[in-house]
């Protein structure tokens, strides 16, 4: 009986470690795409940005599913010339000029624009992950994603600072009918190559001094305007109906 009980101690361990293995064996799999050395970082980043363009190409510019490109065209022209390279970051760490893009969009509303246009909540979501785990800071998927959003969003904001945020069918009868690859690839290449984030951003805006001197009034009214949310509550739509006129004043008394 004893010696039946070692043997099933014995079996158990065994079986244990097995399973740990095993374990040990698929969490290495699943990590496929961490970079072991920084120095090997841009090279793999590189290929990651070539795999979700490739996929965006298929998904009529959709990455995940909560993530969009909305200047597909552009930023895969973009990418195409730079041979697929990395542009906001060196070997798993940030450039000066990405820290001066996250802090443009998150302060869009100074610019009267909206940071959410702008990948804005899943820039911050992969930044996070990249700056405060060190096993994610060597996911080459990450950086490549984190890549094609700072691209894209840029473009965009290039797109709605020369134009303003405007509807396709209104007066720009595509996205990028007025404003060619490029103009685009142009500008992208000299805020990132030779560091003229502002310059650039200034050059593409309208130069009319009524325009600059609308904007100067941008951070006194966000500064006192009233920010509170309000619950809004239908209208009766059926003239002289009291069961919709009831309906309404139920709702006035909720709200």
């Amino acid at each position: 009986m004893y010696y039946n009980a070692k043997l099933w101690i014995l079996a158990a361990c065994t079986f244990g470690l097995i399973l740990c293995s095993c374990n040990n064996s698929t969490k290495k799999t699943n990590n496929k795409d961490v970079v072991a050395d920084p120095e090997d970082m841009d090279e793999s980043a590189g290929e990651k940005i070539e795999t979700i363009l490739l996929l965006a190409d298929k998904n009529n510019g959709k990455i995940e599913d909560s993530i969009q490109l909305m200047a597909y065209k552009p930023v895969n022209d973009f990418y195409n010339q730079n041979k697929f390279a990395p542009v906001w970051s060196k070997e798993a760490k940030w450039s000066l000029v990405a820290d001066s893009l996250f802090d443009f969009i998150k302060n869009a509303q100074l610019y009267g624009l909206f940071s959410q246009d702008y990948h804005f909540n899943n820039l911050v979501s992969v930044k996070n992950k990249l700056d405060k785990d060190s096993l994610l800071q060597m996911d080459a998927s990450l950086w490549g994603k984190a890549d094609i959003m700072l691209t894209d969003a840029l473009v965009k904001i290039m797109k709605d600072l020369k134009y303003g945020r405007l509807q396709k069918d209104s007066i720009i009868l595509s996205k990028d009918s007025l404003l060619g690859k490029d103009f685009y690839v142009k500008n992208l290449k000299e805020i990132i190559e030779e560091n003229q984030f502002t310059a650039v951003l200034n050059s593409v805006q309208p130069q009319h001094t009524a325009y600059w001197e609308l904007k100067k009034g941008i951070k006194g009214f966000l500064d006192s305007m009233d920010t509170r949310k309000y619950t809004y509550i239908s209208y009766p739509y059926k003239k002289n109906n009291k069961q919709d006129s009831i309906r309404f004043i139920t709702s006035l008394q909720k709200g």
